[in-house]
């Protein structure tokens, strides 16, 4: 369906699922599960969150980037079992 992804903003498009995402100001991880036409549902903890793109993209690349990237020697347990 070509009007869906023209509603979902680019940098949340590129997202894959399964991608773990560290966030810079809560120095927690966050594991991508869904990109939906009116939101991302990640996971955190067992947590399940729904955020819609209009609160999501804005975070992405700015408070949210990969893990890989991220300087923290404290990654949650549950990150690195995986």
């Amino acid at each position: 369906m070509e009007g869906t992804e023209e509603s979902i903003p680019d940098v949340i498009a590129d997202l894959e699922t399964g991608e773990a995402l560290y966030d810079r100001h809560r120095k927690d991880c966050f594991v991508v599960q869904e990109v939906e036409e009116r939101g991302t549902r990640i996971e955190r903890d067992d947590e399940d969150f729904f955020v819609p793109h209009s609160l999501f993209a804005p975070w992405v690349d700015s408070r949210l980037f990969p893990v890989e990237e991220a300087d923290s020697e404290d990654l949650p347990d549950w990150l690195q079992a995986e």
